[in-house]
């Protein structure tokens, strides 16, 4: 069975012909490129307490795990699962300008993918251990 290690939020997909904000639910298996509720953002705007404020931290940090797979991607017919087995490579960055954070996948069959966010919507070395938890050497880090 597959083990959730995190969601990187709302995230835009670069190369397609219409940006559409997605979320990537990571697993020690690969990742699930699902769309995006924007559930965080709506969290952030409206949470009221300090309990619903102790829920978002532990839904951003991946504490509070995803859906079932196989429910996230029958939610959308865009949504799609990318095995570890079809990631050649896999790169994290944080490029001096724009301001961004990305996730570069080469896939086995040659394509390349590219994901994009402002480091409002997930902390960086939050991204950076799930990553590493699911690619280990495979992964390459850039000024994180």
């Amino acid at each position: 069975m597959a083990v959730f290690l995190g969601t990187v939020r709302n995230v835009g997909h670069i190369g397609h012909s219409r940006r559409t904000l997605l979320d990537l639910y990571v697993y020690d298996d690969g990742i699930l490129v699902g769309r995006s509720a924007l559930t965080s953002m709506v969290l952030k705007l409206t949470v009221v307490g300090r309990e619903a404020g102790d829920d978002l931290d532990r839904r951003r940090d991946g504490s509070i795990g995803a859906t079932d797979r196989n429910d996230l991607l029958a939610a959308h017919e865009d949504n799609r699962f990318i095995d570890t087995s079809a990631i050649s490579a896999i790169r994290y960055t944080h490029p001096w300008f724009p301001p961004i954070y990305r996730i570069d996948l080469e896939l086995a069959d040659g394509t390349r993918e590219r994901f994009e966010w402002k480091r409002l919507n997930n902390e960086p070395k939050s991204v950076a251990r799930i990553l590493t938890q699911a690619f280990g050497d495979r992964l390459t880090t850039e000024r994180i």
